[in-house]
């Protein structure tokens, strides 16, 4: 898995996508990830998560980051 960068004027989008298995696009300048694919440490931070859909490959890291963020005295999203 190898996540990309792109950047749109001032924003910057990081991601990994693998039809079936993950996906997850994180802003980081706005703490905000639309789907988590199977939970991965570099969005913990994020405070906002949208899911577009239930799939697992969009939304089987829910559990994982809320863990994390639990063990870690994050806030909960």
């Amino acid at each position: 898995m190898t996540k990309q960068l792109w950047k749109y004027k001032d924003i910057k989008i990081q991601g990994v996508s693998l039809a079936g298995i993950y996906s997850c696009y994180h802003l980081p300048d706005f703490h905000f990830s639309v789907d988590v694919g199977q939970g991965f440490d570099w969005i913990l931070n994020d405070h906002l998560f949208l899911i577009t859909h239930g799939h697992m490959d969009h939304a089987s890291g829910i559990p994982y980051i809320i863990a994390q963020k639990n063990m870690r005295h994050h806030p909960k999203p």
